[in-house]
């Protein structure tokens, strides 16, 4: 079990986390929710010893193992996937080279046998006890459920997307079975049938687990309680995000409530002590009603709705009718053939949504009608006038990290659109001073609602956007 006791944490003069207290109990399965930027991987990182509180404790037991999944991209090394994935169980690949060089002792050794053979046999109980025999089969079905092939298995890791990578570095933490997992946004780059899989795989898991999530359906699906972060602070709601939503409104509606009945009530003894305030005979009442309203506590009213925005996307030149032609096109990585005769029209106004497995060529797809890949058969050609805004799955990272968020956008928007910036960066909930914040501290939420923001007020007449709602909260 560990827990936590009055965590506190700031970054510059704002404090991110308030006298949080939370027992994570074994075998427990909660979601940690909350809007971008309040907290919730700095949390994260605090409870896997990443960071440091600047005050308060966490406490757990000595050999308790914390697994933390980032949201960012992370280095995992080099090598095949499956070789990267089996030296995350350390202990055994530990056991396993101390068994091989007993064996090596066994064959030359010409001091006593008996001791050599005893080692030998604790090592191998405990070597089966952690399943070592089959940690391989283990780690074989764990890659298979995250969307790799037996083909993929002795692959080299280099050549790998971002979001690959990072199912590796799932798949190791899966294989690890710590006592407690800390996944920050795990459902980001998977497809369907990995999510579904990851679903199960987690609904069955021994050990404790905290995790991110702006899914509702996964949260619903997944979690016994929630703990929403807000403000800096903690509040936990037992049961699911359907739970959740219901007893919040009842919450804020018993606040409220409570918050008009203060209201009443001070300005029930405000009269009296207006009234008597002058009359010797009531003096002591006076001043009991007096001290009853200095210690009388501010109840905090529950956040507005945040207010409704429009905003039409408008363009400078617009495109011809005819925005993209894809004729008989075909494109390989290697040997491995993604697509061929792929044939595609798409007409201004359209909406089109692009749909399949990972691997299947959506994001190559997209690469090669923004210009960044070239088809190696057939032709991909763009209608005239047509000025394309590519949004990436990692489009985050090309942020200048040392500009502000005013002046990051303003260095890309269309001239007429400027006076726009303000109103746009509101509409994603950025909005006062926050706008002159450094790209550098805005959580990864917040650095994608900079990114859409870039693109919707960009000089284009047709956009390409690869799953634009990672990172974004609900």
């Amino acid at each position: 079990m560990l827990q936590i006791r009055n965590l506190n944490y700031s970054i510059a003069d704002r404090q991110l986390l308030k006298n949080i207290d939370w027992v994570v109990r074994p075998g427990k399965r909660s979601a940690l929710i909350g809007p971008n930027g309040t907290g919730k991987t700095t949390l994260l990182r605090l409870i896997s010893g990443q960071l440091k509180s600047d005050s308060g404790e966490i406490m757990k037991p000595g050999k308790y193992e914390i697994g933390y999944l980032p949201q960012e991209e992370i280095d995992v090394g080099e090598g095949s996937i499956l070789q990267l994935v089996l030296e995350g169980h350390a202990e055994l690949f530990s056991i396993e080279r101390k068994l091989e060089s007993l064996r090596t002792d066994l064959e030359n050794s010409t001091s006593p046998r008996e001791e050599i053979i005893q080692k030998f046999s604790t090592l191998e109980n405990r070597f089966e006890v952690l399943g070592g025999y089959a940690v391989e089969s283990s780690a074989k079905k764990i890659l298979a459920g995250l969307g790799f092939s037996k083909e993929d298995f002795n692959a080299t890791l280099s050549k790998l997307s971002g979001g690959w990578r990072m199912r590796v570095y799932l798949a190791r933490l899966l294989l690890q079975k710590p006592d407690l997992l800390l996944l920050d946004e795990p459902t980001n780059h998977l497809d369907l049938t990995s999510l579904e899989w990851l679903e199960k795989f987690l609904l069955h898991y021994p050990g404790s687990i905290i995790f991110v999530s702006h899914d509702r359906f996964f949260i619903d699906q997944l979690s016994q309680d929630i703990f929403e972060l807000h403000m800096g602070k903690l509040t936990h709601y037992p049961g699911n995000y359907h739970y959740y939503e219901k007893q919040k409104k009842i919450n804020e509606e018993q606040v409220l409530k409570r918050i008009e009945e203060q209201k009443a009530e001070r300005e029930r003894q405000e009269q009296f002590i207006n009234r008597f305030r002058y009359k010797a005979t009531k003096a002591v009442q006076v001043q009991s009603r007096i001290k009853m309203l200095e210690r009388m506590e501010t109840i905090e009213r529950p956040d507005a709705a945040p207010a409704h925005r429009d905003f039409k996307i408008s363009v400078d030149v617009q495109s011809y009718k005819d925005v993209l032609t894809i004729k008989n096109m075909a494109f390989s990585y290697d040997t491995k053939r993604v697509f061929e005769d792929l044939n595609l029209s798409v007409y201004r106004g359209e909406k089109i949504a692009l749909v399949g497995v990972n691997g299947a060529g959506k994001t190559t797809l997209t690469k090669i009608i923004a210009g960044q890949l070239k088809p190696q058969q057939g032709s991909c050609k763009l209608g005239n006038r047509t000025q394309i805004g590519y949004y990436a799955q990692h489009r985050i990272d090309a942020l200048n990290l040392e500009s502000s968020v005013y002046d990051e956008i303003k260095s890309t928007v269309a001239v007429n659109q400027i006076p726009n910036i303000r109103g746009v960066l509101g509409m994603f909930q950025i909005s006062g001073e926050d706008v002159f914040k450094k790209i550098k501290v805005l959580s990864g939420g917040e650095k994608a609602r900079v990114s859409l923001t870039k693109i919707l007020l960009s000089p284009v007449n047709f956009l390409i956007m690869d799953e634009p709602t990672n990172h974004l909260d609900i």
